[in-house]
């Protein structure tokens, strides 16, 4: 029996041995080279102990070598997956970055819309949609009233509005419970002022809380006496058809982000301007007002019409209108009104102009 030194800690052990007494290393044994990390291990191992790499045994004939076959992934394998990992979380990396840019470009948008519409003109009209609705409407209902040189909107407190209307100009007073709210009144004024006869709502829509303005009411035909010089003559439904084709109107500006008005339909706020090109007065004009966004039409509203009876032949003023419609599922950036000449029987009902004529 000879001694040999052992391979891995050089210490003497027997070639009778099957492997060495102090670390365990194989000796005596024909050593191979693992193929993956070219370390040397006996050619009857079943793996790799420095890469654990399972080894296939086949002993090649007529000789004593036996070569070792890698069973599994190899380094190279593995160096080919981890860089198709490395591309793999850069493109994810890349595409969640877009996705980032794409969002903030789209509240960069919806930013600038808002500013845009925050810097339209003094005076102009804005309008707010609600979902992608078509509205007709015949009630007498208005979004907001100017008295004595000063604007009273929906949402406006009782004490505001009654440093512009003294209780002497209320002709009457109705009070009754609030059905939405017991604990509140619902509080109408009746006024006629400046030619102009109209109601006030007032409600408590919070308690506590002040009364604010809830729904103005406006009559067409004043109940004071009126003058000859504001009767208009009663014109047939061809006079009135004519005459509405020479009306020309104009959107001056909009605002399509927010709601006007305290109910549901809400409203937008458009400024117009109208002109009287025809050679009669009508008392009332019905447009169709037309929203859109990103080039489609989302939703149009009739409602409400247009008083127009102090608009004389050739004269032009610029209104603030509501149109009823508001939408809050889409971004409205576009508004278009149109007075249509094309108007069916069924559609008739919605003309107030029409309705009165002979």
């Amino acid at each position: 029996m000879a001694l040999i030194k052992c391979d891995e800690c050089g210490k003497e052990v027997s070639t009778s041995a099957e492997s060495c007494p102090s670390c365990g290393y194989p000796v005596g044994k024909e050593m191979v080279e693992c193929p993956d990390c070219r370390a040397k291990i006996p050619a009857n191992a079943d793996f790799c102990p420095e890469c654990h790499v399972i080894q296939v045994k086949k002993p090649v004939k007529g000789t004593n070598v036996i070569p070792t076959k890698k069973k599994g992934w190899s380094r190279k394998k593995k160096e080919i997956w981890m860089i198709i990992g490395v591309i793999f979380v850069l493109f994810m990396g890349y595409r969640i970055y877009q996705f980032k840019v794409y969002l903030d470009n789209e509240e960069k948008q919806q930013k600038n819309t808002a500013q845009k519409v925050a810097e339209v003109p003094k005076g102009s009209i804005v309008s707010n949609p609600p979902e992608s609705l078509n509205y007709n409407d015949k009630d007498g209902e208005a979004k907001s009233l100017k008295v004595r040189g000063k604007m009273i909107e929906i949402g406006d407190t009782a004490d505001d509005i009654f440093e512009t209307l003294k209780p002497a100009d209320s002709k009457k007073k109705d009070v009754g419970p609030d059905p939405t709210n017991p604990q509140s009144l619902l509080v109408t004024h009746h006024y006629e002022i400046e030619g102009k006869s109209f109601s006030l709502t007032f409600a408590r829509t919070t308690d506590p809380g002040p009364y604010r303005l809830i729904r103005i009411s406006t009559s067409s035909t004043p109940k004071v006496a009126p003058t000859s010089s504001s009767i208009l003559p009663r014109l047939t439904k061809k006079q009135v058809l004519e005459a509405r084709s020479k009306y020309k109107i104009e959107v001056l500006s909009f605002d399509a982000s927010k709601r006007y008005g305290s109910e549901f339909p809400f409203s937008d706020f458009v400024r117009l301007q109208v002109t009287n090109g025809s050679s009669v007065v009508l008392p009332f004009l019905t447009i169709r007002t037309n929203r859109y966004s990103k080039g489609a039409e989302v939703g149009w509203s009739r409602a409400p019409v247009i008083p127009i009876d102090d608009l004389k032949p050739g004269q032009s003023k610029e209104i603030d209108y509501y149109p009823k419609g508001h939408l809050d599922v889409v971004l409205v950036d576009r508004i278009s009104v149109q007075i249509e000449s094309q108007i069916s029987k069924q559609d008739r009902q919605y003309f107030k102009e029409l309705e009165q004529a002979q």
